[in-house]
């Protein structure tokens, strides 16, 4: 467990300093950890530079903490399957892991509370690789992220949030059971659970911390 700390700085869950050398600090396996509540400032889970969020590059080419690993993007999910794509080097395999945690960092990029899978994949020749995750169980209304970590034992910090309480119905039903991280009413809308705004609001008040509520 990481968690509770860099309240009184800026400082990450794990925060790899940039040495200011062409490698910097590399190698740094960060595998199968939960990792959540941390970080005054950035609130990150993963920190390569003590910068804030490192945007992905092109061809994953930068240098310095983990070599500024490439983070997965995540850019769906539908049930306890997770979409998205990792960009880094060409024809290179990397392992991908996969969280749920309660709430995202106000910067849009998350921590991970708990370990819900893990997944190979492989860059083709452009450097790319596209994945469809499955999970060990839904991340209901929690929140997915995911790390990459390449052969050498460089991890990524995590990637973009993704899920949280989707508002689908314009009634205004009651959530069956607030504190269940589920927001349901016990309707259906197009064969997904019914989620009304009253029944997220009544989730998003019954956990702790930010929950995101979308539309």
């Amino acid at each position: 467990i990481i968690a509770y700390n860099g309240w009184t700085n800026d400082g990450a869950g794990v925060a790899i300093a940039d040495t200011m050398t062409d490698n910097g600090a590399v190698g740094n396996r960060i595998l199968g950890n939960a990792i959540f509540d941390n970080g005054a400032a950035h609130e990150l889970g993963i920190d390569l530079g003590e910068d804030g969020v490192t945007p992905n590059d092109n061809g994953d080419l930068d240098v310095g903490p983990n070599r500024r690993q490439n983070f997965p993007v995540l850019t769906g999910k539908a049930d306890a399957t997770v979409s998205g794509v990792l960009t880094s080097t060409a024809n290179t395999t990397y392992r991908l892991e996969f969280f749920v945690t309660p709430t995202c960092s106000r910067s849009g990029y998350g921590q991970g509370k708990e370990l819900r899978g893990t997944l190979d994949v492989t860059t083709n020749g452009a450097g790319v690789a596209a994945f469809d995750a499955l999970l060990t169980a839904s991340p209901g209304a929690q929140i997915v992220t995911a790390t990459a970590t390449d052969p050498e034992g460089n991890t990524s910090e995590f990637s973009n949030c993704l899920g949280g309480l989707f508002v689908n119905s314009t009634g205004d039903a009651a959530d069956l059971t607030p504190g269940d991280a589920i927001c349901a009413t016990g309707g259906l809308v197009a064969g997904e659970p019914e989620c009304t705004l009253r029944a997220a609001l009544q989730e998003a008040n019954a956990a702790t911390g930010r929950n995101m509520i979308q539309f």
